[in-house]
């Protein structure tokens, strides 16, 4: 029995350290597929919290929201990244990719420097007037 007893140890650690790795997944942007282009920034905000990243461009902004998955001790971590765009203060789109990370790395230290050319199209200039908030 003391061999079993062992092993059951390990395999409650195991699981621990399994289930703790996904610990980031609570805080995952999912709000995210509800923001509708026109949206206010102020509205992404109070939906997403406030992002990990932030880059401009003149009128342009991209907030960039992660999550951490996968398992820390056993196998690389990956990050989800889900990029919302917005000119003049308002939402253009939204667009996601993910990054493997390495073991023991979260998402917030591998944010992409953004390429405006892949922002998405931006609406008529009349549509989004006013400050966005």
């Amino acid at each position: 029995m003391k061999g079993r007893n062992g092993f059951h140890r390990c395999g409650g650690i195991f699981a621990l350290l399994v289930l703790s790795s996904c610990a980031s997944l609570r805080n995952a942007p999912t709000a995210a597929v509800t923001i509708q282009p026109g949206e206010s920034r102020a509205r992404v905000l109070e939906q997403l919290g406030e992002p990990g990243d932030r880059q401009f461009s003149g009128d342009d902004e991209a907030l960039q929201f992660c999550k951490t998955t996968g398992n820390m001790v056993v196998a690389a971590q990956v990050g989800e990244y889900t990029v919302v765009w917005l000119f003049r203060g308002r939402v253009t789109g939204v667009t996601t990719y993910r990054e493997v990370l390495g073991t023991f790395k979260k998402c917030d230290s591998a944010f992409r420097s953004m390429s405006w050319e892949e922002a998405p199209t931006r609406p008529p200039a009349t549509m989004f007037d006013g400050d966005g908030e």
